[in-house]
């Protein structure tokens, strides 16, 4: 569990309509001194990225950013789109023998945590990222995190779920902190919500919410001139494509997969989408709409209109 009996308090106080929302700034303060008190060294682990301090992509996207220095090649995690199996295919191309680092230190690192790697060499690097319909992404992340969560990651269900009910079920508030699962349509209130309410949420997430964040704000594509963008609905051409253009087909093979589990299923959006509003669902569309645009997926006008 990462909220304390004081974090639990901090934000009752603020849900409730008698507390000042005045204590807003106090409490983001609060989370923010907590957590760099958390980090190994503080000050000492910022300045380890200084040597990429000349460029202006920010160390929350370098971090996202996997370097294979062996081949030349960065991969920008974008989670909910095939990245376990793209990882498997660095740390093999790393020469790793097994493929338990993935979940070690040593099986990959970022870009900024990477001394050897300096960002002029962007430049220079064979660069690719993986994008999927962001819609059927939004519901690959509740579905993995909220309802199946098969991993060892209880915070999802324990921490996180209780917030976003508290804060956007329509139910009347009742000071209970055991409420039942959360629904998609409170998952989709919760991403739209562009007050103070949701930055105090994503605070206290940390970088959890990145399996639901945009690709712009993941990997920056604006700012970083990407060699290949792949897409996980055409992921049988793509990968082998990607893997030919970075020079390493004869290397490694991507991981098989079933046939046809990448195919867009517009029936399943349209079930979770459902009993979402039209209002919310252009909402959501609106935050979402640059990734949508940038990676050529369709307005989806089935459900907007």
């Amino acid at each position: 569990m990462f909220f304390t009996n004081c974090h639990w308090s901090l934000l009752l106080c603020v849900l409730q309509t008698g507390c000042s929302w005045s204590i807003v700034p106090l409490f983001v303060y609060f989370l923010n001194k907590k957590e760099k008190k958390r980090e190994h060294g503080g000050r000492e682990k910022n300045s380890s990225i200084g040597h990429l301090s000349h460029i202006s992509v920010s160390k929350f996207v370098l971090d996202r950013i996997f370097v294979s220095d062996k081949h030349k090649i960065l991969f920008c995690q974008t989670p909910k789109v095939g990245n376990t199996q793209w990882k498997k295919v660095l740390i093999v191309l790393n020469g790793e023998s097994s493929l338990l680092s993935l979940f070690e230190p040593h099986g990959l690192c970022g870009i900024s945590s990477c001394p050897s790697f300096d960002t002029v060499l962007l430049n220079t690097y064979f660069k690719f990222l993986m994008v999927r319909d962001p819609f059927e992404r939004l519901i690959s992340a509740f579905k993995d995190k909220f309802q199946q969560n098969p991993r060892d990651e209880p915070w999802y269900n324990e921490d996180i779920a209780p917030l976003i009910i508290a804060i956007y079920r329509k139910s009347h508030w009742d000071g209970a902190l055991t409420l039942s699962d959360l629904h998609f349509e409170e998952f989709v209130r919760y991403l739209v919500d562009v007050g103070v309410r949701r930055q105090i949420l994503d605070q206290l997430f940390t970088n959890r919410i990145i399996h639901w964040m945009t690709y712009t704000e993941l990997c920056a594509p604006c700012e970083i001139q990407y060699s290949v963008v792949g897409h996980h609905e055409t992921l049988e051409k793509d990968a082998p494509y990607i893997l030919h253009a970075a020079g390493v087909e004869g290397l490694v093979s991507y991981p098989s997969f079933p046939p046809d589990i990448t195919r867009y299923n517009r029936t399943k959006v349209e079930q979770y989408f459902s009993g979402i509003s039209k209002r919310d669902i252009r909402r959501l569309f609106a935050r979402y709409q640059s990734d949508f645009h940038l990676f050529g997926y369709p307005r989806p006008d089935f459900l907007l209109n």
